[in-house]
């Protein structure tokens, strides 16, 4: 596997990790504090390292633009193989 490889897996979990602890956050946030939680919600806090706006550039984006370039760089290899 190569390096470029492992770091797109590690931004994978990151991206699952951090998806578990907005969660986290979210729900203590509903628990404890239902004015903030209310807003966040509004705002979309909770969905870290994503966006309801197709425009903006979050973790999650660079990380499907790196997949889709190591797609094509696979498929750039066999096709030479």
């Amino acid at each position: 596997m190569s390096t470029k490889q492992e770091a797109a897996n590690r931004i994978e979990e990151i991206l699952c990790e951090v998806d578990e602890l907005g969660s986290e956050a979210h729900t203590l946030m509903r628990k404890h504090f239902k004015s903030q939680a209310t807003k966040g919600d509004a705002y979309g806090v909770f969905t870290i390292g994503h966006s309801h706006n197709r425009f903006d550039t979050t973790l999650a984006t660079l990380f499907d633009e790196i997949s889709n370039e190591e797609e094509y760089d696979e498929e750039e290899y066999e096709e030479e193989a």
